[in-house]
Parts: C-alpha cells; structure tokens; sequence
C-alpha cells in the first residue's frame, strides 16, 4: 500500500510539473505567433525560395 501511495504521488507530482512546462511553452508559442504577421510569412517563404534556387544551381 505504501508503495501504491508513494508511486502515484511521483506519478501526480511528474505529471503536474510536464503540465506547468507545457502551459509554458504553448503560452511562449502563442506570444510569438502574435507578433508575425502575413508579410513576415511572405518575405521569409521568399528567403527561402531564393536559397534553394542558389543551391538546386
């Protein structure tokens, strides 16, 4: 029974703790995506082009 009790607690504690971390990351996600707009998603998608035409040459 003590085991019972000792490996859920270190199961809740680790599953707590991944939660906090991930609502950590989606928040910074969400931060980020708010400050890109369409033009940023442009003229990247246009860098990108422009390297693979150099280097498929």
């Amino acid at each position: 029974m003590l085991c019972y009790l000792i490996r859920n607690f270190y199961e809740y504690n680790i599953h707590h703790v991944m939660d906090r971390r991930l609502e950590e990351i989606q928040d910074a996600m969400e931060q980020k995506m708010a400050q890109m707009t369409l033009a940023n998603v442009v003229e990247d998608t246009e860098t990108l082009i422009e390297q693979q035409n150099t280097t498929a040459c």
